[in-house]
Parts: structure tokens; sequence; C-alpha cells
């Protein structure tokens, strides 16, 4: 019988070789696969506020004014935020006939809304998109406190410059005098006649992404943020800017600092921002906080050259 031919397999060194190989090609795939992803989510996240901002012009061609927030009772008007004005104009029917305007938004005709998650209100950037609020809201005596569930939003309205800001030097004269946004509240100064600043040059909402999660420059930290549900109108936020080292506020850093009821995403280098024309526009970290509150204002004549 003709002897057996000798197996032959890999050596040890072989082995180590090939996994070696394999492991640097792994090094070199992954981050490409992640920025792939990443900038496919940064992607929807932009696309989302286009929709967002033509149901806001379909809105306004429906009204002739752009919807705002609405925070008082005093003159029978009922709580409800921006972005639940909305639905009928974002191809969410269902939602805008489920959604109860006679009642506030968390009284018990709209708690089987309210938790609902719309993905066109969330980044797909954000860690832990569909996430609730479950935050104590105190409507004043002498109704009860309501703490059910709230489907957040990644987005909010900036409704404001705090005069602090032109206090610390960070703002224009001109920008304090008119600090308003153009959403503000009650429907006041949301026609179309009321944006003397432009609407190329005025922004309507922007990135406030995790609340009520509280992150410091891409870190998660201590504490909740109230005021994260979509149907609550204090997703709606002013412009405090933060200190860049510490994240209190006031402070110079206008962009990605704190999520604590200021500009902030999980994007790189900056967020995206709604203007009042429909157009969705990455701004980059390093414009300054004067720059940004001059966009927010929507009748202070403070133009920015670059707008």
């Amino acid at each position: 019988m003709p002897a057996s031919m000798p197996r032959r397999g890999f050596t040890l060194i072989e082995l180590l070789v090939v996994i070696a190989i394999i492991a640097v090609l792994v090094a070199l795939l992954l981050p490409a696969v992640q920025m792939a992803r990443e900038a496919a989510r940064r992607s929807q996240c932009k696309n989302n506020l286009k929709q967002i901002g033509l149901g806001m012009v379909n809105y306004e061609s429906a009204y002739g004014m752009y919807p705002t927030r609405t925070i008082g009772a005093a003159n029978g008007r009922r709580r409800h935020s921006v972005l639940s004005r909305l639905f009928a104009f974002i191809d969410r029917t269902d939602m805008a006939e489920a959604y109860d305007f006679n009642s506030h938004w968390y009284e018990a005709p709209n708690h089987g809304v309210i938790n609902q998650h719309v993905s066109v209100f969330l980044c797909p950037s954000t860690v832990n998109a569909e996430r609730f609020d479950t935050s104590s809201y105190s409507p004043g005596s002498p109704a009860p406190s309501f703490s059910g569930p709230r489907a957040c939003t990644d987005y909010g309205e900036l409704n404001f410059v705090q005069p602090a800001l032109f206090a610390m030097g960070l703002v224009d004269a001109t920008t304090n005098a008119s600090p308003n946004g153009a959403l503000r509240d009650d429907f006041t100064n949301c026609r179309l006649r009321d944006f003397t600043d432009g609407t190329t040059s005025t922004i309507l909402l922007a990135e406030c992404a995790a609340r009520p999660t509280a992150y410091l420059q891409g870190k998660k930290i201590t504490g909740t943020i109230s005021g994260a549900g979509w149907a609550d109108f204090r997703h709606g936020f002013d412009l405090h800017g933060a200190d860049p080292a510490t994240g209190n506020q006031p402070g110079s850093c206008p962009i990605n600092c704190t999520n604590a009821n200021e500009v902030y995403s999980f994007h790189t280098g900056g967020a995206h921002f709604l203007f009042a024309d429909g157009s969705v526009r990455f701004l980059s970290e390093a414009i300054s906080i004067r720059e940004l509150a001059r966009l927010i204002t929507i009748q202070a004549d403070d133009l920015t050259p670059d707008y």
C-alpha cells in the first residue's frame, strides 16, 4: 500500500499572520463604515427638518401665519406646542385627528397621543432616540400635576435671545433691543410681514437632542431636563449660550456645549437649523454666539453679511 500523504495545515506563525491581517482590515474598515452610517443619519436628520419646514410653509399658506406655541389660558387658549400643530401638514393625519386642541396638551384626552413617537421629530444620531419624558409638569392650581410619559423630540424652536448675553458683551445692542424669535408665543409676530430681517436670515427651529437626559460636550451627566416632549410647549428654548468648559449658563458657546435647552446635536462639528424660508443649514460650532443671535431675531435689523 502506498504511504499516506502527510496532511498539510496552517503553522502557528501563518495563523497569527492571517489574524493580524484581518485585524488590520477591520481597523481600517470599521471607521469608514461608522462614518458612512453617521453620514446617512445626518442626512436623515436634515430631511426631518426639511419635512418640518415644508409643513411650516404649508401651514403659513393655509392660515397666513407660522404656527407658534400657546402658553397661557387667560385668553381662553389651550397650551400646545409648535410641533403638535403640524400633523396635517407632514402626512400624519392620523395624529392630527387623534390630538385634541380643545384640551391642554397634558390633559386626559391627549394622553394616548402624546406618548407616541413621531420619527420626523427625532434625529437618528441621538442616543436612545425613542425615549420618554416623565418629569412632573405643574400647570398650576387647581389643575393637578402631570407626570405621564411623553414621547420626546430632538428639535425645538428658538424663541428669544436672553439679555444676559448683551450684559456680557456677547450680542449686539440691536439684537438686545428686539430679542424675539419668530415663533415665540401665542401667534404674535409670526406673519410673513413681521419678518423684517428676512425669512432667509431667520431661524425657526434647531436641534436640541437627547433631552430629558443631560449631556455636556458629548458626555452624559447627572440630572434631567424637562420639556422634552413634542407635545410640551416648553420644548422651545431661548438662547443663553454656555461656558465652553463647564456648561454653565449664560456663556459664549452657542452650539454643542450643553443640551440644557440650548442648541445641541450628536453630529460632529455643528448642528442643523431650519430657516423660515424652509431651508435647512448645518451651522458650524465655530459660529460666534453674536452671529447666531442675529439669525434668531426676527425684527432686530441685525443681519449677518454671510446670510
